[in-house]
């Protein structure tokens, strides 16, 4: 906790990290996404097909669930593991990665110390 004034704060390790819920990549939302604003089908964070998630006929069956953004991912292995996971999941490296470049470039010290 931290305290502000004389209010208590709750502090989480914890990075927003922007993810697109149409094609479930990480960078921009769907308001700002290329694919929607040309027309392509939904990705299924889900499955990976092109469908919207919430109508995915594979939600409930993990071993049908494979991960969007490994598929799409230039790093060794990402694919090959895509199938460990779905794109929702915390467990995905690419998320892991874009978060552990986030808290790299991130100042954890206060420059208010006394």
């Amino acid at each position: 906790s931290i305290y502000l004034g004389s209010r208590r704060h709750n502090v989480f390790d914890r990075f927003h990290v922007k993810q697109c819920y149409h094609c479930q990549m990480i960078g921009h939302t769907s308001a700002d996404c290329k694919e929607a604003k040309n027309g392509k089908l939904a990705t299924c964070m889900y499955c990976s097909c092109n469908h919207r998630s919430s109508t995915c006929p594979n939600k409930k069956k993990r071993d049908l669930h494979q991960c969007a953004r490994c598929l799409a991912s230039k790093h060794l292995n990402d694919a090959e593991n895509s199938k460990t996971h779905n794109t929702g999941s915390l467990e995905c490296p690419v998320l892991i990665r874009e978060n552990d470049r986030i808290a790299e470039h991130t100042e954890f010290q206060s420059k208010n110390v006394m």
